[in-house]
């Protein structure tokens, strides 16, 4: 759904998804929305489920196109920077996918991305690298041309849901089990952690200054972070 941000009325809604919808993005330029679908109907077997991503005309909600490939809930998904590709993950399929935006072709498929359920996704800043994130307690950094993992981020300890870059892309937020990480890109390194949630974080962003940061999860509370130099 789309909501007018100052008046907090819904302006449109999206839909035509198989069950549920576990993520949502919209293009740099603010003309396309894309939502993951998931799930089957209680009388469909599994393997005539659909878990698909689809495109929409944000003015209009009328869909233009759809992207079919994984066999698992499509969790998250995010654009690249310039709003070319698409990157999607699907959690119980344990893959991530790049996606040609105008065609709908899969352009890359990260097989056994992780070794259980891959729910956390974010797209570099300089759009050379997708970020993953599983429940098998890592983070792994892929090139986003060739699928090819790159490094892997292993200190934290739990599981993590959700990932997001800085905007310089020196920084990435790696939050899970009632914690959200601060990781150094160039060195590994985790070099803050904020502490204060009381329940699994789901979701984390940095502001567009990179000063400061926010998080929500299961205790039920929104966070607004200051985060150290």
């Amino acid at each position: 759904m789309l909501y007018d941000i100052d008046k907090g009325t819904e302006v449109r809604s999206f839909t035509g998804f198989p069950l549920w919808v576990m993520g949502a993005a919209y293009t740099p330029n603010g003309k396309y929305e894309l939502g993951g679908g998931a799930g089957r109907k209680d009388d469909q077997d599994e393997e005539d489920a659909k878990h698909d991503l689809r495109l929409f005309d944000a003015d209009s909600g009328k869909e233009v196109r759809q992207f079919k490939g994984h066999t698992g809930y499509v969790w998250r998904c995010c654009f690249s920077p310039d709003g070319k590709k698409i990157a999607s993950v699907g959690a119980n399929d344990r893959t991530f996918r790049i996606w040609d935006t105008q065609t709908a072709k899969c352009l890359v498929t990260g097989t056994d991305a992780h070794e259980d359920n891959v729910v956390g996704l974010a797209y570099s800043p300089d759009g050379k690298h997708v970020l993953t994130s599983g429940r098998d307690q890592t983070c792994k950094l892929w090139d986003a041309d060739t699928g090819k993992l790159s490094r892997t981020f292993k200190e934290f300890g739990h599981d993590i849901e959700a990932v997001a870059f800085s905007k310089d892309g020196k920084r990435f937020l790696a939050g899970g089990e009632k914690v959200v990480h601060v990781v150094d890109m160039d060195s590994g390194k985790i070099v803050h952690r904020f502490e204060e949630h009381t329940d699994q974080v789901l979701a984390v962003a940095f502001l567009p200054d990179g000063r400061k940061a926010v998080s929500t999860g299961k205790d039920l509370t929104v966070r607004l972070w200051t985060v150290p130099k």
